[in-house]
């Protein structure tokens, strides 16, 4: 039966001890060798955090730009979308309507009616789009859908206009009815009379999506199509020449809201412009940052290499050293 002093137990705890310590360490420096960065930041910064922490706090407020500037330009990209299919649809309707003042024969009113519903459709529709969950020309009430469908617009303007008999009432009973607070934007406006605020896209820099479904460019847009569909469907009492005249005019106003939203895809694009610019310049600062960091918390090869060779060798003569004195014996000993 073999027994162990308390000696010999405290020797071989000890020995335990450092080599596990040795071990750690030469984890630690095989890590550092193959990352390239310092596993003891402490001691590689000399207990000094300051310039480590300010950029990394210069880093993270990059970062936050950069999420910020995503989800902007994936609102302004959509609304770019939204702009063109409002554009053929006022665009290809106002064609419509003008050929009805070229003396030609022209589509039948049921058909103008046809497609200038389905215009308002599309307009109703295009203008309920979303992006990054939010809906885009609602204003601060990002939560809710800005538009009502076009038979609700329809059914309001009907009333608006019913018993009115001749196109110049009828024309200032709608814009009355479009501008009134209490009118379109009461009964198929639901989202906000606030814009949204200024992203802060990088320091100091701000980019702005202010347009609302109730904008004087849409609103004339929708008031058009709504008239052109109504008239041509029968809703007043204009005869034959009057109708004619009444839609012709209606496609001249949809002329013009083509070109205001024009002007709006044009201030869009811009601001996709100043969107890349800023983000570009945003990731450029990032790499440098990110470069800086790590020329911080870079380890010395060379010295890790050392380092790591006397820790090797450390294990192994204490390895050998373990070895030789677990083979004493006292017949050795007396040798």
């Amino acid at each position: 039966m073999c027994a162990y002093s308390i000696g010999d137990l405290a020797s071989s705890f000890a020995t335990m001890n450092q080599t596990s310590r040795i071990r750690h360490t030469i984890e630690r420096l095989t890590d550092e060798l193959a990352s390239g960065r310092t596993q003891d930041v402490l001691e590689r910064l000399g207990g000094d955090y300051t310039r480590l922490s300010d950029i990394e706090h210069r880093m993270t407020m990059l970062d936050g730009y950069r999420l910020s500037a995503g989800e902007t330009d994936a609102v302004f990209a959509t609304a770019e979308v939204v702009m063109g299919r409002l554009q053929d649809a006022s665009g290809g309707l106002g064609n419509t309507l003008l050929s009805l003042g070229g003396g030609s024969t022209g589509p039948g009113f049921d058909a103008i009616a046809e497609d200038a519903r389905t215009a308002l459709d599309t307009m109703t529709y295009a203008l309920n789009s979303s992006a990054s969950g939010r809906y885009l020309f609602a204003g601060t009430q990002t939560d809710r859908a800005p538009m009502a469908d076009s038979e609700t617009i329809l059914s309001a303007l009907k009333a608006e206009i019913a018993g009115l008999t001749s196109a110049a009432d009828i024309s200032q009973a709608a814009q009355d009815w479009f501008d009134d607070p209490g009118g379109f934007r009461a009964l198929a406006y639901s989202g906000s009379d606030v814009p949204l605020a200024p992203v802060e896209i990088g320091e100091d820099t701000h980019v702005s999506f202010t347009w609302r479904a109730d904008d004087e460019a849409f609103r004339d847009a929708i008031q058009a199509t709504a008239l052109a569909a109504l008239a041509a469907g029968g809703e007043t009492d204009l005869d034959a020449a009057e109708l004619r005249g009444f839609l012709t005019e209606r496609g001249s106003s949809l002329k013009n809201s083509e070109d205001d939203l024009t002007v709006i895809r044009t201030e869009l694009g811009a601001g996709q412009s100043r969107l890349a610019e800023v983000s570009a310049r945003n990731a450029a600062e990032r790499t440098s940052l990110d470069y800086a960091r790590g020329a911080l918390l870079e380890a010395d090869p060379y010295e890790t290499a050392v380092r790591l060779e006397d820790a090797q060798f450390r294990l192994e003569s204490l390895y050998a050293v373990t070895v030789r004195m677990s083979q004493l014996s006292l017949t050795s000993f007396l040798r």
